[in-house]
C-alpha cells in the first residue's frame, strides 16, 4: 500500500498509471492467494480473517488518499452535490465495520472456541471487484476520461448497501454476543 500512496503523492500522470498498475497486482495477487488456498484445501479461519483485513488496509487507505490528493476530482460531475467523497465514505464506513467485527469475532471466540466466522456473502464478493475497478481507473485514466471511474463508483454505491446488510444480517450474532461478552466483562 505505502508504494500506491508514494505514487499517488508524486502525482505526475506516469507516477499515477504506477500506483494504478501496482493496486491491481496487489488486488489481483490477494485474488490468487485465495483461489490456490481454496483449490487446495488450505483454507482457514484466520487465513480468511486476515484477507478481510489485507482489502480493507489496501482500499481504505488509498481511497482517503486519492479523495484528499484530489484524485477524483474530474468524477465530481457524476454525482448528486458534486461530491464523490459520498462514495469513499461509504466504503471506508464499511471497511471500518469489517474491522470491528474482526475484533469481535475474535473477542466472543476467546469465550466460544467453537463460534464460526461469518464468510462473505455473494453480494459482497461481487463488490469488491467494483471497488477495485473505481480504484484502478480513477488512478489510470485521471481527468481524461472520469466517466469510467465514475461508473464503478456508482456500482459500488449501489451494491455496497446490499452487500453491508446482507453481511451484518449474516454475521449480527458476532455484534450482539461479543457485545455481550465485552460489556458482561468476561476475562476469558
Amino acid at each position: 500500500m505505502l508504494p500506491i500512496l508514494w505514487c499517488i503523492a508524486d502525482g505526475s500522470p506516469r507516477m499515477m498509471k504506477a500506483a494504478a498498475i501496482i493496486f491491481l497486482i496487489a488486488a489481483f495477487t490477494d485474488f490468487l492467494d485465495g483461489q490456490a488456498a481454496r483449490r487446495m484445501g488450505m483454507t482457514t479461519m484466520f487465513g480468511s480473517m486476515f484477507d478481510l483485513v489485507a482489502d480493507r488496509l489496501l482500499m481504505t487507505p488509498t481511497l482517503l488518499y486519492m479523495l484528499f490528493s484530489g484524485v477524483f476530482e474530474g468524477t465530481k460531475q457524476y454525482f448528486f452535490l458534486h461530491n464523490p467523497a459520498i462514495f469513499v465514505i461509504m466504503v471506508v464506513f464499511v471497511d471500518c465495520t469489517v474491522i470491528v467485527g474482526i475484533y469481535m469475532f475474535l473477542r466472543l471466540r476467546k469465550v466460544e472456541p467453537d463460534v464460526q466466522f461469518p464468510t462473505p456473502t455473494m453480494i459482497a464478493k461481487a463488490n469488491f471487484p467494483f471497488q477495485i475497478a473505481a480504484v484502478f481507473f480513477a488512478l489510470l485514466l485521471g481527468a481524461d476520461k472520469p466517466i469510467v471511474p465514475a461508473i464503478f463508483m456508482w456500482s459500488t454505491l449501489i451494491t455496497t448497501p446490499a452487500a453491508y446488510i446482507t453481511y451484518m444480517n449474516k454475521g449480527s450474532f458476532v455484534f450482539k454476543r461479543a457485545l455481550a461478552v465485552i460489556l458482561g466483562g468476561s476475562k476469558k
